[in-house]
């Protein structure tokens, strides 16, 4: 996230007084704010070490560049926002800390190189979370976490967030995506099933407002017109549902985005449209001469950018494995032939491809393994997910990695109903 810049930064309520904040120290304290209610309730930064990497890395990444091209150390409201936005959105699949280091370097570089008529043209946190669930989709997620039910939580920041975007003048880019977004859920449940409130629970979680209020309205990588920018946010939005529907149906030729379709529809989407804003605005407006220095920054990053991905493709998927633990029935009265088992989970890579296994599934029987069948897991969105469709059922498996962690569920997608619960832990060796 850059720093926002409004128009007015400051209003004039009588002569030669200035009154208003300044809206990117707004943005500072709301984006602080979600950190904070994230960590107090739900634990979602993973460990103080992630933070403390990611914003030292962006902080001094940001005062060195700017002090070397510039001349001087620029303000570092942009890096700390950017920081905060990486170490919360950044979810390793194991108890690594360079995807961090390396996501905070590449966001506050991308600002001094891949720029274009003196703009850069990704959002620093957008441009190094695509980078890295593309390039390291075997060791990089995205967060996953929901306020779940906790409606306080909600409130507050949607509250918070919706003054301070319209203090900041981009109220209409937040609430174009949002109706985007509600509208196209609406229509990509009538066209697969399920529960709507399923597709339109994503919105209320951080990841989206993170996206919402930081990313997507980004002053400083958003095109100049008001018109403009709602109808580039609205693109983001199709081409993300475009994405998900394409997860549903399991299309291979989209399924390096599955993992993540908000953040790399924006990523896609948001330099070409400033890329074409800044063309087509050239002869109106004059920028500083372009500075020279940036060329070797930019060769160190290419350099950097061909390396990565061959170290992220060895890295091994963290789904792969043996899980044990419990498979638990929540609702007996809908399933009644459903029975809680103790079970075991066997997870293999196919080759040539990090997001899509196969799960074996044993059940314990008298100490024994019992085998109950096998299914292909796709993964979407951080979670990885397979429907069962036949002639009596059709549900819908979901789990979430965390570490040496694995929650699930089992929901039955005509009625939306909770199936099954599970609960499990890698296991260092198979029972």
């Amino acid at each position: 996230m850059t720093a926002v810049r409004s128009p007015s930064a400051a209003v004039r309520e009588g002569p030669g007084v200035r009154t208003a904040l300044d809206p990117k120290y707004l943005i500072v304290f709301l984006i602080t704010l979600v950190l904070v209610a994230g960590e107090a309730r739900y634990g979602i930064l993973g460990g103080y070490n992630r933070l403390v990497t990611t914003l030292g890395v962006c902080l001094v990444t940001e005062a060195l560049l700017s002090w070397w091209l510039r001349g001087r150390v620029v303000n570092l409201a942009s890096a700390y926002i950017t920081g905060i936005s990486l170490a919360l959105l950044t979810k390793p699949q194991a108890n690594i800390l360079w995807p961090f280091a390396l996501g905070a370097f590449l966001a506050i570089t991308s600002k001094y190189v891949l720029v274009y008529r003196n703009r850069h043209l990704w959002n620093p946190s957008n441009f190094a979370i695509a980078y890295l669930v593309l390039a390291a989709s075997s060791s990089v997620a995205i967060l996953s976490h929901q306020w779940g039910n906790d409606l306080r939580i909600n409130l507050v920041i949607w509250v918070f967030g919706l003054i301070i975007a319209s203090r900041a003048r981009v109220l209409h880019v937040t609430l174009t995506y949002v109706a985007c977004f509600i509208v196209l859920a609406i229509i990509r449940n009538l066209i697969v099933g399920g529960p709507l409130l399923a597709e339109l629970a994503p919105i209320t979680g951080p990841m989206y407002q993170l996206f919402v209020f930081f990313m997507v309205t980004d002053p400083r990588t958003t095109v100049s017109t008001r018109r403009g920018r709602m109808v580039v946010v609205a693109i983001v939005a199709l081409l993300e549902s475009i994405i998900r529907i394409s997860g549903d149906f399991q299309l291979a030729l989209l399924r390096p985005f599955y993992v993540s379709p908000p953040i790399l529809a924006l990523a896609i989407v948001g330099p070409i449209a400033m890329w074409w804003d800044l063309r087509r605005t050239a002869g109106r407006t004059v920028g500083r001469p372009d500075h020279p220095a940036p060329a070797v920054v930019a060769a160190a990053l290419v350099l950097l950018l061909m390396l990565c991905p061959r170290s992220a493709v060895a890295q091994t998927t963290g789904i792969v494995g043996s899980w044990h633990g419990s498979s638990t029935c929540v609702d007996r009265v809908h399933f009644p032939t459903c029975h809680d088992e103790d079970v075991v989970f066997d997870v293999t890579a196919h080759q040539g491809t990090a997001d899509t296994v196969t799960m074996r599934a044993d059940k314990i029987v008298n100490g024994k393994r019992e085998f109950m069948g096998e299914l292909t897991f796709v993964r979407l969105d951080s979670t990885w997910v397979s429907e069962v469709n036949g002639p009596n059922a059709h549900a819908r498996f979901i789990f979430v990695v965390h570490a040496s962690d694995m929650t699930g569920r089992l929901v039955d997608v005509p009625s939306g109903r909770l199936i099954r619960r599970e609960s499990l832990r890698r296991a260092s060796r198979a029972p």
